[in-house]
């Protein structure tokens, strides 16, 4: 026992409350009506002093926080405790949003937003310790696809993680993975040789494309699905989707990364490891849109191409409006390289990762952070459902995760 540090009553039981104490313990205590005191149950799950505790609005789960960061909910009727992720902040405050969602306050003056059901993800082994390298959703969500450094392409159900289908030709890791928006079709590179393919979400019926081999360090797919952006160590080729033949090849510069604008045929690239370039399909032109100070590591579009994302390798997110590159939000917070970026198709949450492990959920408007995820392991690729309910990652030791919100 020590000293009370807080103490809360239940909300709908009045002689039931829960106190902490700077043993790190909480209990469970029920009061008689003549004023007897009864310790139904003790818990101790923390490391150091509580500095907060609530219970939820139905009264079936409580949730607390320490100074050393830990957040946890218990659940009364089982006993059953969930870790939420842990924070490098001391944590001072903490309340129930709804039944699936705790904010938590910060000492250095942040609201966090966790999502209880993230913190139960759909775990997936998806390469066999090699890294996964790159995550798409199918059109409806009702498929997972991945790539991995094992040469392989992957599909999975997002919800309970069966395997769905898989290909592999030899041990050379795909390049590039790119997806049509409007249609069941998927492109990819390996061992030098172009793919496409059409699925069901069961199955994958690959064919390989003719065209010259291609080193191939990136790929998108261009808004009307008929031009690939395939990024070599000779520069960008845009090619026919179909056919593989090579419309444009554009600049003898190395470029890193490359987006898609969702419904314009033009592309992003990043080029010399910090200039962003505009390809024009229709007119076949390009043109510089921004040179910035630091290394880009991602660049990414909004779903409707209003706005634009780079990733830097100091940490930090930038945010701009695509047509005049006018910064609009810049988000700090990363405390490594940003390895990926993506936007929500709601426009309700942007994410971020890191090369620590570190998934960051930012408010698009505000720039504010609203929760934060922490796998402990360096994320290489980020992915939103289509419905925007569910969230993948894949790390660098082959695992995929994917959580789910109501």
């Amino acid at each position: 026992a020590g000293f009370g540090t807080e103490l809360r009553f239940h909300p709908s039981r009045a002689d039931w409350l829960v106190t902490a104490d700077v043993g790190s313990a909480l209990k469970l205590l029920s009061v008689s009506p003549i004023g007897t005191i009864t310790t139904e149950a003790t818990l101790q799950f923390f490391e150091e002093e509580i500095s907060q505790v609530a219970f939820s609005d139905n009264g079936q789960s409580l949730a607390a926080c320490s100074y050393s960061g830990d957040v946890r909910t218990i659940e009364l009727s089982s006993g059953r405790t969930l870790q939420l992720p842990k924070s490098d902040a001391k944590l001072t405050a903490v309340e129930y949003l709804d039944a699936n969602n705790v904010l938590v306050g910060d000492s250095r003056g942040q609201i966090h937003l966790w999502s209880i059901q993230a913190g139960r993800p759909v775990e997936i082994d998806g390469h066999a310790g090699r890294a996964a390298t790159h995550l798409l959703f199918g059109k409806q969500g009702e498929c997972l696809i991945s790539a991995g450094a094992d040469g392989s392409v992957r599909g999975w159900n997002p919800v309970n993680g069966q395997a769905l289908f898989a290909w592999q030709e030899g041990i050379s890791p795909p390049g590039g993975v790119a997806i049509a928006r409007s249609e069941s079709t998927l492109w990819w590179e390996s061992g030098g040789i172009l793919y496409s393919a059409s699925y069901n979400g069961l199955d994958l019926r690959p064919r390989s494309i003719p065209s010259e081999p291609v080193n191939c360090l990136g790929m998108a797919i261009s808004a009307d699905a008929q031009t690939l952006a395939v990024l070599d160590i000779f520069g960008v080729r845009l090619l026919d989707a179909r056919t593989g033949r090579q419309k444009w090849l554009w600049t003898d510069r190395v470029a890193t990364a490359v987006a898609a604008h969702p419904t314009r045929n033009e592309f992003c690239v990043v080029v010399d490891s910090n200039k962003l370039w505009r390809l024009s399909l229709e007119d076949k032109t390009a043109s510089e849109m921004l040179g910035h100070t630091s290394a880009i590591q991602f660049v990414a579009y909004d779903p409707l191409g209003e706005r634009l994302a780079i990733g830097d390798i100091g940490g930090e997110t930038l945010i701009f409006d695509a047509s005049s590159m006018r910064e609009r939000l810049r988000l700090r917070g990363n405390s490594g390289a940003v390895s990926t970026i993506a936007f929500a198709p709601n426009d309700q949450t942007i994410a971020t990762s890191n090369t620590t492990g570190d998934i960051t959920l930012w408010d698009p408007v505000i720039g504010c952070v609203r929760g934060i995820i922490r796998v402990a392991k360096p994320i290489t690729m980020l992915q939103f459902s289509p419905d925007a309910k569910a969230l993948a990652a894949a790390a660098n030791d082959g695992t995929i995760n994917c959580w789910w919100s109501e």
